[in-house]
């Protein structure tokens, strides 16, 4: 369980919630999951093993629920879907209770390397056009960002002395 997003405690919890970008509940490798317990009841929903949250470039991540319909999806497309998932992260989080970005309660969860932008809690589930439209706005402004980067003439620099620079950015 790569922790991605989690909000309890400790493993006594019998309210939390923890989002992966992949994990082994039981043993059994999946890909994206999240798994929210609530009152000691734990409901999980996972995308198939090769539908992890992706290593070494952006992602867009996202998890809804309407009713009993929860869903994972990455950069707008729905990778799980499970229509009985009775328990909610509102049910799940009690107020003063910690939460976590990038780090699980569960001292044996490794921690997620990497960066986070743009955390968003909502208190209504999002439509796939939304979430899609989200992406695609994000990608414009990564594109905007990249053509106006100018990084001046870097020529000069050598290898040997890259990493003084690198301490001043």
């Amino acid at each position: 369980w790569t922790a991605l997003f989690a909000a309890g405690s400790n493993v006594n919890d019998v309210n939390c919630t923890v989002m992966a970008a992949k994990g082994a509940p039981g043993g059994a490798q999946v890909g994206y999951t999240l798994g929210i317990r609530v009152g000691g009841v734990e409901q999980r929903i996972s995308a198939p093993v090769d539908k992890t949250v992706p290593v070494g470039r952006w992602a867009r991540i996202a998890y809804t629920q309407e009713g009993s319909t929860a869903r994972l999806y990455i950069d707008g497309e729905v990778v799980a879907e499970k229509t009985d998932m009775t328990n909610t992260i509102g049910d799940a989080y009690v107020v003063g209770e910690k939460c976590y970005l990038a780090k699980s309660p569960y001292p044996a969860d490794p921690t997620a390397t990497g960066r986070i932008d743009n955390f968003k809690i909502y208190t209504r589930a999002l439509s796939a056009d939304e979430l899609v439209a989200d992406v695609m706005a994000n990608q414009e402004i990564v594109e905007k960002d990249k053509a106006a980067l100018d990084l001046g003439e870097i020529a000069p620099f050598t290898e040997n002395n890259l990493g003084v620079i690198s301490r001043y950015i």
